[in-house]
């Protein structure tokens, strides 16, 4: 993720302003509020999922996006959130091991997924209800238009049947590295991961889009971010077009910028 970041994003900016970027640790929500409520900031900005995203903005953690700085005047209404960038969007799918899974016979649902007879082994997920809970309602036979509102209760007693084949991530790079390692023979993971994974295995991990989940990437400035107002040219420098597209060169992130949609070739998919 960092390289495509780096290819994409930041060795253009540092080219134009002479400014180094510096690339840390995976983002954690307590580890970000612990910084704020100390006035002990380390990082200038940090990427992060929806939700927590939201979160960090209603629990005052965050500076307002500048709009001097940042023009989103082309962006749709749902991706102007005063504290959230939206930087970019994935999908969370199911990836798996074709050593394993040969022929037909690979998982095409999470009815599938859930199904350890016809599908053995261990599984991934990750260590949080986001996703897991949508993800048991459909192995259960909810269709997909009534999953909302989430009947809890019967989707965790779903992810019961399975806890013991599963193991639990945190981060999208563990999610990678497990079915890299061939440690789980399937896992829930960021279609921008699978990319990658299906890359660097020469096609040993393979994934399918079917039932995938949809998220944004989201770009957030820390309160007391020690760079200041200079990180507002760095999350410009991601709203570019051709950077966009880059990145969905690099990885398969999709673009959120209108404009960069006109760069997108016919088959985004021949990037993969």
């Amino acid at each position: 993720m960092g390289s495509a970041m780096r290819k994409a994003f930041f060795n253009g900016f540092e080219k134009k302003y002479g400014i180094r970027v510096v690339e840390t640790s995976p983002v954690d929500f307590g580890k970000l509020r612990a910084m704020v409520d100390s006035g002990n900031v380390e990082w200038d900005l940090t990427e992060i999922g929806g939700q927590d995203a939201i979160r960090a903005g209603k629990a005052n953690l965050l500076d307002k996006v500048d709009p001097k700085v940042v023009d989103r005047s082309k962006y749709p209404p749902t991706a102007q959130n005063p504290y959230v960038f939206a930087s970019s969007v994935y999908t969370t799918i199911i990836g798996y091991r074709t050593d394993v899974f040969k022929g037909g016979t690979q998982p095409k649902s999470w009815a599938d997924w859930w199904d350890v007879k016809k599908f053995p082994g261990a599984r991934s997920m990750r260590d949080h209800p986001t996703d897991n809970l949508e993800f048991a309602l459909m192995a259960d036979g909810v269709p997909m238009d009534k999953i909302y509102p989430i009947d809890v209760k019967r989707a965790f007693a779903k992810v019961r049947e399975i806890k013991d084949r599963v193991t639990f991530w945190n981060n999208h790079a563990d999610s990678y590295k497990l079915l890299r390692d061939n440690e789980v023979t399937m896992g829930c993971v960021a279609h921008t991961r699978a990319v990658l994974l299906r890359r660097d295995t020469a096609g040993a991990v393979d994934f399918t889009f079917n039932q995938g989940i949809f998220w944004v990437s989201n770009w957030i400035v820390p309160k007391g971010n020690p760079g200041g107002g200079r990180v507002w040219k760095l999350i410009a420098a991601t709203l570019e077009p051709a950077a966009q597209v880059e990145l969905l060169r690099q990885m398969g992130n999709g673009p959120v910028n209108p404009e960069a949609l006109k760069l997108v070739p016919p088959d985004p998919a021949s990037f993969a």
